[in-house]
């Protein structure tokens, strides 16, 4: 039973977490957007799988 509590709470914290790090992503995807758009050049951008952002 303490367990079931437990693995929920674990459960919902994660899925909040995941949300953060996806929301953080889309407002860096934005600036970066921002950013090709002021400088009328081509800026490449990889996202990789840790979350980093790695610059071409």
């Amino acid at each position: 039973m303490k367990n079931d509590v437990i693995k929920r709470n674990i459960e919902k914290y994660r899925n909040s977490f995941l949300y953060e790090i996806s929301s953080i992503k889309t407002e860096i995807k934005i600036e970066i957007t921002g950013i090709e758009k002021r400088k009328n050049g081509i800026i490449k951008s990889e996202y990789l799988e840790d979350g980093t952002i790695r610059f071409v």
